[in-house]
């Protein structure tokens, strides 16, 4: 499995109550400016949520795919990006159930791949999240650039909640139901976990307002170029 069941009827429920998030994260602006030198290539947005990112990306010219674990955030997508000429031939979106073993795209098929704050929703258990960061190998092509953001255990959401297991905890976000989520021990654990790919750069950003302190890491890298031969 690349997503975890329960993790899925929670995030469901809170992806019709949350804000709709009108403007792109400051923070993947910056780092698509930097790291994704070639525009017109082909995107994975994986977890796009409320689809603001990715009509950063449609913005910017890029070819989006999104991929989304909620029937509603794809139809508030596709609401969202509807005023951008062609949308529905420059941008494919697509439901993951927690049935499927694969991503729904054949080998070798994108130049970028971004994922913020949304992968550690779907997938809590190490099993999954190794599946998972697998199929973004086999989806993206040798010397792909993937943007990756994951929570840390020291973000107060996290480490004032109870414990699941090593690397997961569950968590309440905006008094909601509780839900399991999966969480950075530090730098080492995220480079251990992306060992598969070339990791070029491990970031973070953090905020503290609002009773809420927010520390996510960010992994910057590509997928490795295969060995001829092989």
């Amino acid at each position: 499995m690349l997503i975890d069941k329960d993790a899925v009827d929670l995030y469901t429920k809170s992806a019709i109550v949350h804000d709709k998030h009108e403007y792109p994260s400051e923070h993947m602006v910056r780092l698509i400016k930097w790291c994704f030198k070639n525009n017109g290539g082909r995107v994975l947005d994986y977890g796009f949520r409320f689809g603001e990112n990715l009509k950063h990306l449609l913005d910017k010219g890029f070819v989006v795919d999104g991929v989304e674990i909620s029937e509603h955030a794809i139809d508030d997508c596709y609401h969202k990006i509807r005023g951008i000429h062609n949308h529905r031939q420059i941008c494919k979106l697509h439901l993951l159930t927690s049935d499927m073993q694969e991503l729904p795209f054949d080998d070798d098929t994108f130049d970028y791949l971004i994922s913020n704050q949304t992968l550690y929703h779907y997938s809590y258990r190490e099993e999954t999240i190794h599946n998972l960061l697998s199929e973004f190998k086999r989806v993206l092509k040798p010397g792909a650039k993937f943007i990756v953001s994951l929570i840390s255990r020291d973000c107060n959401m996290s480490e004032k909640h109870k414990s699941l297991g090593v690397h997961s905890v569950m968590w309440y976000y905006n008094e909601g139901e509780p839900q399991p989520v999966y969480v950075i021990e530090d730098e080492t654990h995220l480079r251990n976990l992306f060992n598969s790919f070339d990791v070029e750069e491990i970031g973070y950003w953090k905020s503290n307002y609002m009773n809420v302190f927010d520390f996510h890491y960010v992994v910057i890298g590509s997928n490795k170029v295969r060995e001829v031969g092989r």
